[in-house]
C-alpha cells in the first residue's frame, strides 16, 4: 500500500485471496488506524453491531412515515431490462449475497423510549416475485408488465418490519426480461443505484462462472455513517449551522405562486411528473461558453436559466430551489448503499 493509501496490484490480489471475515477485519483495523492518526475524510466503524442511531436525513423520513403511515411516497423503484440468458437460481443467490453485503437492505427501524433506532437483521434469502408473460400476445406484454411494476412500486414498506428489497422479475421472452427492485428512500438514494447494480452484476458474473465474487470488503456500513454524523454534529456543533440556515432562509416565500389552471391542493399528494427536454447544439454550446466565461459549471448556468423562467411566470423576485447533493465525499461512502444525499437551497 502506498503512502497515500492506494492499493498496489500485488497487494490487491493478496487482499482478494483473504477470506471475507479477514477482509472485513482488516478493513476495520485500517479504518480505526486512520481515525487514530486523524486522517481527514475517514469514518471508522462503530463499536458493536447492535442498534444504531439514525442520520438526520433518515430521521426526517422516519418522522414522515410516522405522520403518514401506509404511504409509498418514498418508495424508490429501479427497473432494468435484461437481454440474454438469465438464470433465476443464480439471480436469487446473487441477491442474497448483495443483501448480505449491504446492511442497509436488511435494516429494521424501531423506536426505543421515543427515539428511532436502526437494527440490521441477519442475512437471509430474498424472495423474488416471478411473472411469466411469454405466452401473452405481443401487444399485451408491455402493458401487463407496466401494471405489475406499478403495483409493486406502490406497495408501502413497513419500516419496523424491515427494508428488505422487493424484487420482481417479469419474463417477456426467452431472452428478454424486466428486473424491478423496489427499496425505501430511508436506506437508499440516487448515488446508491450505481453501487447496487455494479455489485449485483459483479456477483452474478462470478457465480455464473463458478467463482467467488471478488468485491473489496465494505469498510463501513450505513449505520456507521449515521453514528459518525451524530458524533460530528452534536448539539453544540449543530446549533450554529441551524442558526445560519434559519437566518439565510428568513423571509423566503413558502411556495412559488404559478398561474396554474387548477388550484393548488391543500396538502402534499405525492403525485408529480417529469419533463425531459433536449437542447439544440447551438444553445448548449452557448451555455457552456457562458459557464466558462464566468468560472462556473454548466449545471449552475442551467439552474440560473430555470430560476429565471420561474420568475417570469411567478413574478416573484425570490425563488427558492432545492437541489440534491450526493454527500459521498468521505472515504468509504462511495461504496455504500444508503441514504447519504442532502439538499441545498439556492436562490
Amino acid at each position: 500500500m502506498s503512502d497515500d493509501g492506494a492499493v498496489t496490484p500485488d497487494l490487491d490480489a493478496r487482499l482478494r485471496a483473504l477470506s471475507p471475515e479477514k477482509q472485513a477485519l482488516l478493513a476495520r483495523a485500517l479504518a480505526a488506524r486512520a481515525t487514530a492518526r486523524g486522517d481527514a475524510g475517514v469514518i471508522a466503524p462503530r463499536e458493536g453491531s447492535g442498534a444504531a442511531p439514525l442520520s438526520y436525513a433518515q430521521e426526517l423520513l422516519w418522522l414522515y412515515e410516522q405522520m403518514t403511515p401506509g404511504t409509498a411516497a418514498y418508495n424508490v423503484p429501479i427497473a432494468r431490462r435484461v437481454r440474454g440468458a438469465l438464470d433465476e437460481a443464480t439471480l436469487a443467490r446473487s441477491l442474497d449475497a448483495l443483501v448480505a453485503r449491504h446492511e442497509s437492505l436488511r435494516t429494521r427501524f424501531i423506536e426505543a423510549e421515543g427515539v428511532p433506532r436502526q437494527v440490521a437483521d441477519a442475512p437471509r434469502s430474498v424472495p423474488i416475485e416471478v411473472h411469466d408473460l411469454r405466452s401473452q400476445p405481443d401487444d399485451d406484454r408491455e402493458r401487463a408488465a407496466d401494471g405489475l411494476m406499478r403495483t409493486a412500486a406502490a406497495r408501502p414498506f413497513d419500516l419496523a418490519a424491515g427494508t428488505w428489497p422487493r424484487v420482481v422479475l417479469i419474463r417477456l421472452a426467452d431472452a428478454d426480461a424486466l428486473l424491478l427492485i423496489v427499496v425505501h428512500h430511508v436506506v437508499f438514494d440516487g448515488g446508491s443505484i450505481g453501487v447496487l447494480f455494479r455489485d449485483l452484476a459483479a456477483i452474478y458474473a462470478a457465480l455464473s462462472a463458478g467463482t467467488p465474487p471478488a468485491l473489496a470488503p465494505q469498510p463501513i456500513q450505513l449505520a456507521d455513517y449515521a453514528a459518525w454524523e451524530r458524533r460530528e454534529l452534536d448539539d453544540a456543533r449543530l446549533a450554529p449551522i441551524v442558526a445560519y440556515w434559519r437566518n439565510y432562509l428568513a423571509g423566503t416565500p413558502a411556495a412559488v405562486e404559478l398561474p396554474t389552471d387548477l388550484p393548488r391542493p391543500s396538502g402534499a399528494t405525492g403525485t408529480g411528473a417529469r419533463y425531459a427536454a433536449t437542447l439544440d447544439r447551438p444553445v448548449l454550446d452557448a451555455a457552456r461558453a457562458l459557464a466558462a466565461a464566468n468560472g462556473v459549471t454548466l449545471f449552475v448556468v442551467l439552474l440560473g436559466a430555470f430560476q429565471a423562467l420561474v420568475y417570469r411566470y411567478s413574478d416573484q423576485p425570490d425563488v427558492v430551489v432545492g437541489t440534491a447533493v450526493a454527500g459521498r465525499s468521505r472515504q468509504g461512502t462511495e461504496a455504500l448503499v444508503g441514504y447519504l444525499a442532502s439538499r441545498k437551497a439556492r436562490f
